[in-house]
């Protein structure tokens, strides 16, 4: 027994010294992908955060331009109804302008039909 006990721990002593070797090469490796994860990671968190200003930038130059572009509209709706009154003061010019010419022929025509029936 006492052979097979010195085989095993032989064995185990051999088998200690590779997971010891194995351990050795993967640490440096370990180490460069928690690295490279960990700078991926920070440059992905500075893009996102950079890209979420850029974003944050956009929209308010877009809130900027559509409260001038919506100004703008208010304005023009202004001249709108302040020419639509003045199209119907002059449409209401015109009408009594056309009214009283009219009305002048009428008058005309009255006083020429009155001068037939005097002289006639």
């Amino acid at each position: 027994m006492g052979c097979c006990s010195e085989d095993l721990t032989e064995k185990l002593a051999e088998i200690k010294q590779q997971v010891a070797a194995f351990a050795d090469d993967v640490r440096p490796l370990l180490t460069e992908i928690r690295n490279t994860t960990s700078d991926s990671f920070e440059k992905r968190v500075q893009q996102s955060d950079k890209n979420a200003a850029e974003a944050k930038k956009t929209c308010s130059g877009m809130a900027e331009t559509l409260k001038m572009l919506m100004q703008h509209v208010e304005q023009l709706s202004v001249k709108a109804e302040e020419n639509h009154q003045r199209q119907l003061i002059d449409n209401q010019n015109t009408q009594e302008s056309i009214l009283s010419t009219i009305n002048a022929a009428e008058n005309v025509v009255q006083s020429v039909e009155d001068v037939i029936e005097e002289c006639c």
